[in-house]
């Protein structure tokens, strides 16, 4: 047993480390929230949360809010993240893209997709656990 035992891999860290971690001390517009997402950024240190909805963004919306990352479902009921990164590529929005989901058995189809719509867009995916699980 070592005295110093190592970090967690990005593979390992929880749900709501590895979102903590990606959104810490930035500007962050939240899209289309779920309830689980304000319980994941309760205890993110330094960020400037905006919330927002789909429907209502506009490019003077971005630029005035001057968001570092956007936060938005992977599939949401009146669009996906697909519909998203189009939309804000052509609003010349700069900043990362993180989508969240449920865990699902594969991720590299999405990423591969959002490549071909925009391959120098910093997109990623946090699988967070559903609602009555344990963010921890």
């Amino acid at each position: 047993m070592s005295l110093f035992p190592r970090a967690p891999s990005a593979a390992e860290a929880s749900p709501r480390s590895r979102v903590q971690t990606a959104l810490q001390g930035r500007r962050v517009l939240a899209l289309d929230p779920t309830q689980s997402i304000p319980r994941l950024l309760k205890d993110v240190q330094g960020i400037l949360l905006s919330v927002g909805q789909y429907e209502t963004l506009t490019a003077e919306a971005l630029r005035r809010l001057d968001p570092e990352v956007i936060l938005a479902p992977l599939v949401a009921p009146h669009y996906d993240i697909l519909d998203l990164v189009r939309d804000l590529r052509e609003m010349d929005y700069r900043g990362a893209i993180r989508a969240y989901c449920n865990p699902l058995p594969s991720l590299k189809m999405v990423r591969a997709e959002v490549e071909q719509i925009w391959a120098e867009c910093d997109f990623e995916i946090f699988e967070v656990p559903q609602m009555g699980d344990n963010l921890n």
